[in-house]
């Protein structure tokens, strides 16, 4: 049986995550879909000056979460060992 994920609490208190590769592409995946999908347009809308500010505070919640996700992903795929070239790479995946 493969482990697809492997923790280790290092001696100066950090965290490393090994993670099977599957599942660590599936995790790009994702934090693609979130910046490039959810976040980016989602503020863009919240910097447009012609959407007035009542309408931007319904949807401020989502805004948030979406920022909590894309954060817990990001700490996520820099515990497996990612560097932020990388993952700023995958943010811009163009698909």
């Amino acid at each position: 049986m493969q482990d697809l994920i492997k923790m280790k609490l290092n001696m100066d208190g950090s965290l490393s995550i090994i993670l099977e590769p599957e599942l660590k592409l599936q995790l790009e995946t994702e934090f693609s879909e979130i910046v490039g999908k959810q976040f980016e347009p989602m503020r863009k809308w919240f910097d447009d000056k012609s959407v007035p500010q009542s309408e931007k505070d319904k949807y401020s919640n989502n805004l948030t979460r979406a920022l909590a996700e894309m954060n817990f992903l990001y700490q996520l795929l820099k515990r497996c060992g990612a560097t932020d070239e990388e993952i700023k790479e995958w943010a811009n995946l163009p698909f």
